[in-house]
């Protein structure tokens, strides 16, 4: 089975039970990003938005990277 969606894997999937992030969207050296904030304070990097596909070779945006 295919599943065609524009939600990512993790909100399609989602365990009810567990506790989910804070998520924004926020723009920085212009590309978008979205970014999860965890209870304990820490933020991670969920999702690059861009259109340049360079970009996603960047190691520095891989989804799940945390953010200093």
């Amino acid at each position: 089975m295919i599943l065609y969606t524009p939600l990512m894997l993790e909100e399609v999937y989602a365990n009810k039970d567990e506790v989910k992030p804070e998520r924004s969207y926020v723009t920085h050296e212009g590309k978008m990003f979205c970014i999860d904030k965890y209870p304990n304070g820490e933020y991670r990097l969920a999702q690059l938005i861009s259109s340049n596909p360079s970009d996603y070779l960047n190691e520095n945006y891989q989804p799940g990277s945390p953010l200093h």
